[in-house]
């Protein structure tokens, strides 16, 4: 009877391997998948973020150094020197994340990595040719160099990267009667006037003129040549961020009477990095920053200008401050990852609890009607008229058409400002806000990407 016993399990045991067998040779041989793959890391994207995990080693190690080839220098030209953490790190490396005034830390930091950094280039770079000094975010200068002077640098082991500096652009270009769809309705806005935090618009010609923002006139600034406009890009994004109530049709922003610091800046990378370290300075826990600018990157590229990475590093510097940092994923119609700052998405679905305060966010609109955006059963579409940029970089959805006293906008740019001022009623500011049951369902090739719509 044992044998009989140990002689059925045998033959059970064979049949289920050969079951198995069978099944793991039919999985071998399907080329096309029997459902839809929802985004896991190992779509046609997947490598974007390995990729990037390895540009940021190598930038500090030196690697990217060889970007520049020396052996084709202009005579002269604008560059950006940067030295290694080892030699001379920078503020936000050093300060205690315990600090509450980081402006406080400021000064004696300051003077002394400008004296150690001139005094190791003295002889090569005189300072009054130095148009800008970094020791908060980045450690090192902006000046206009020979060609002779960037090939000592260039040997100097110090120096982790030299380079011309990379042209950014903002998010969105003016395109008229898109969807209709209203942002306020499917997001809600909420008085804010009340509410001691800021919202921080780095962006082109934003204005202090502006009377329908509750604009703090004390902390606002200008970098570069950029020149103050009611009716620029910045002012725009600050509106739907934080507008009060103005003009015929009543139009306000996600978070009316929001406090919001305009930082009016040109779309160089001096200027956006010497925006981001006053940012970090002298904003306070809780402060939302606005990034509704980028530029184009590609897929792996084999030679990146190591300055865009550096960007990039800086604004992982924000890190632990409960500072969201919220990037437009820009409209080019292709994988956020493929862009800058947005691909920096791809840092929070590797590690969602260190990179919680990274937020990029595309275009989106509700296809459904009234009513159903009321119930939360309306469809989400990605705003592809829009051109909106997708894919795993995206964290969240939100309706970038609006409707402005010069006409309707519409772009990437305008979904960023919309999150801040959901963000801006969180507490902490990172802090996952509500969200509609039915998410975006966007495919592409064969990944389905989900993007999750929030809401006041």
């Amino acid at each position: 009877m044992i044998h009989k016993v140990k002689f059925l399990a045998l033959l059970i045991l064979s049949l289920a391997c050969t079951v198995v067998f069978n099944a793991c040779k039919d999985d071998a041989d399907t080329v096309e998948p029997t459902v839809e793959l929802e985004d896991d890391g190992q779509s046609e994207e997947g490598a974007e973020g390995e990729f990037l995990n390895q540009n940021l080693e190598d930038l500090e190690s030196g690697k990217l150094k060889d970007y520049l080839d020396t052996n084709n220098l202009p005579a002269s030209a604008k560059y950006v020197v940067l030295f290694k953490s080892s030699f001379q790190p920078p503020l936000a490396e050093v300060i205690s994340k315990d600090v509450e005034d980081r402006e406080a830390e400021l000064g004696l930091h300051e003077r002394n990595a400008k004296a150690k950094i001139n005094g190791h280039v003295q002889g090569l770079v005189r300072e009054e040719s130095i148009s800008h000094w970094f020791s908060v975010l980045s450690s090192g200068f902006a000046a206009e160099l020979t060609a002779s002077q960037v090939k000592a640098l260039y040997r100097d082991e110090n120096v982790k990267c030299i380079a011309e500096p990379p042209t950014y652009r903002t998010s969105a270009e003016p395109v008229y009667n898109i969807l209709k769809t209203s942002g306020l309705f499917v997001h809600g806005y909420k008085d804010a006037s009340s509410i001691n935090k800021s919202i921080w618009i780095i962006d082109l010609g934003t204005s202090t003129a502006a009377t329908e923002l509750r604009i703090d006139i004390t902390r606002s600034r200008s970098f570069g040549v950029s020149t103050p406009d009611p009716d620029s890009h910045g002012t725009r994004v600050s509106r739907v961020a934080a507008a009060k109530e103005h003009g015929p049709s009543n139009l306000r922003g996600i978070a009316p009477g929001a406090r919001v610091v305009q930082l009016n800046c040109a779309m160089q990378w001096a200027d956006l990095i010497s925006a981001l370290e006053y940012t970090f300075i002298y904003s306070k826990r809780g402060d939302i920053v606005n990034c509704s600018w980028g530029a184009v990157v590609g897929s792996k590229p084999k030679n990146l200008n190591p300055l865009i990475v550096e960007m990039e590093n800086d604004i992982l510097d924000f890190a632990g401050w409960d500072q969201p940092i919220v990037i437009a994923a820009g409209n080019e119609d292709t994988y956020a990852s493929y862009c800058t700052p947005a691909r920096l998405g791809m840092k929070y679905k590797d590690e969602p609890s260190k990179y919680d305060f990274i937020f990029v966010v595309a275009n989106i609109y509700a296809s459904g009607t009234d009513e159903q955006v009321k119930k939360g059963t309306s469809p989400f579409l990605l705003n592809t008229a829009g051109s909106s940029n997708y894919g795993r970089a995206i964290r969240y959805g939100l309706v970038g058409d609006w409707e402005t006293s010069t006409g309707d906008r519409t772009g990437t740019s305008y979904s960023a400002p919309a999150l801040c001022g959901i963000l801006y009623h969180q507490t902490p500011s990172t802090k996952k806000p509500k969200e509609y049951t039915q998410r975006v369902k966007h495919k592409k090739g064969k990944t389905t990407y989900y993007y999750r719509v929030p809401k006041l």
